[in-house]
């Protein structure tokens, strides 16, 4: 599905209790008991998929329930990472939502082209990237993490089948967006990418990461 930002906001269901709403509501829907279907966790258990496939609504209801989610994992969660706050970025886009939410969302349709489109794959992966972020800063040792540039950490779970991009800045952690890797080449690939900030930096990353990576033995 094929939608710009701008037309993706347009088609949002009425405002109204997504966003307020009580916090079993908010976990139940973060357990994907609500509507997820045919969709199972992955092989560490991560929260299930969210999927817009089998959901008993309109296309507007679907992303009112994802920035439920979303507004939940970075306001009401109460996330804290090597004792910072887990925050959305200070910039919300027309349609009232975080700027950072349609950063989650979507994604760039080429190198070339800045046009963002809504992404299904990043949507349905919305409640494992608050599950990622819960065992990060629980020191879960299902989950890696490594530092580039100055400030920026990216997060992945041991498989290596999604990453999470946060930024230090001003005693805080913001969440800046997150992807699936859902190939064997790009967990190869991040795997690699992780590997080589750990040999540089002071993380010297979890046990055995001199070994090969461990989906190519599979």
């Amino acid at each position: 599905m094929e939608l710009t930002l701008k037309e993706a906001a347009a088609s949002r269901a009425p405002r109204g209790g997504a966003q307020t709403a009580p916090a079993r509501e908010v976990q139940r829907r973060r357990a994907g008991a609500a509507v997820v279907h045919g969709v199972t966790t992955d092989d560490l258990g991560l929260a299930p998929l969210f999927t817009l496939a089998g959901f008993e609504g309109s296309l507007g209801e679907y992303i009112e329930l994802l920035y439920g989610q979303y507004h939940a994992m970075v306001y009401e969660a109460g996330i804290r990472l090597w004792g910072m706050p887990l925050v959305g970025r200070d910039r919300q886009e027309a349609d009232g939502r975080d700027s950072t939410f349609w950063h989650l969302i979507t994604s760039h349709t080429s190198e070339t082209d800045q046009t963002r489109l809504l992404n299904l794959k990043r949507c349905a992966l919305l409640p494992r990237v608050w599950d990622v972020l819960e065992r990060l800063a629980n020191e879960s040792i299902c989950i890696y993490w490594w530092q580039e540039r100055k400030a920026h950490v990216l997060a992945a779970p041991a498989n290596f089948s999604m990453v999470v991009v946060l930024r230090r800045i001003r005693g805080t952690y913001e969440l800046v967006t997150a992807w699936p890797t859902d190939s064997p080449r790009r967990r190869r690939l991040t795997f690699q990418r992780a590997a080589s900030r750990w040999a540089v930096s002071e993380y010297k990353g979890p046990p055995g990461t001199t070994a090969p990576w461990p989906g190519a033995q599979r």
